[in-house]
């Protein structure tokens, strides 16, 4: 965000915004986050979910410790544990689809009770469901269920479903950040394409950290 000609995006999120007023304004930097639920501040919590990725009641206690820093209100926490779940179950080798279901119904979360499997025997166009059934846009009442209707479409298929999402605009970045790690966690590293990783920027040296990461929590 500090270093001058280091991408195009002059979009600063919400939350950004406002932690660094309220930080500028003296807050204390513990208390200096916003109510708020859009699905930028889940896509963040990856990370933090892997590295506890043994023990579901520390990641979920981990998540809920973070939010309340950056991204603060019971909707964003649902979604927060919600995620933390279907990540935790679904490295373990439980099926997507009997996971997303079960974690939904546990979390009593209203928000998510959409018909993901008619939407998708029924055939319809994902840009019927992303941008008319539910918006394409940030707030996680509508992002959220795009991610696991995408995430239950092309379970088997992550280029396709990051292309497919991609294509719908919207918050696209952080939606495709949330499906590309439950279907990571799903098909292993090796269904993503190649050049998707090798073309990235300073490759070798996150490459090297994530190989880290994981040696660490295995």
């Amino acid at each position: 965000m500090l270093d001058p000609n280091s991408h195009q995006d002059t979009y600063v999120e919400e939350a950004h915004r406002a932690f660094f007023q309220n930080y500028g304004r003296g807050k204390a930097i513990e208390k200096c986050g916003i109510e708020d639920s859009h699905i930028g501040g889940i896509a963040a919590l990856t990370p933090l979910i892997l590295y506890y990725h043994k023990d579901l009641e520390a990641a979920k206690h981990h998540v809920r410790q973070h939010l309340s820093l950056t991204h603060k209100g019971a909707t964003t926490l649902k979604a927060g544990e919600l995620y933390a779940e279907v990540l935790h179950h679904t490295l373990r080798g439980k099926d997507l689809e009997e996971t997303i279901f079960e974690t939904i119904g546990r979390s009593n979360y209203q928000a998510l009770s959409f018909p993901y499997r008619r939407w998708i025997d029924n055939h319809e166009s994902d840009s019927e469901v992303v941008g008319h059934i539910v918006s394409n846009a940030c707030y996680l009442e509508d992002a959220l269920p795009a991610c696991i209707y995408l995430s239950l479409k092309y379970q088997h298929a992550f280029e396709h479903a990051l292309t497919q999402n991609t294509n719908l605009g919207g918050d696209n970045c952080h939606r495709g950040a949330v499906i590309g790690a439950i279907l990571g966690a799903r098909n292993g590293c090796e269904s993503i394409p190649a050049p998707w990783v090798t073309g990235l920027t300073a490759y070798s040296q996150y490459d090297q950290l994530g190989d880290q990461l994981w040696e660490q929590v295995s």
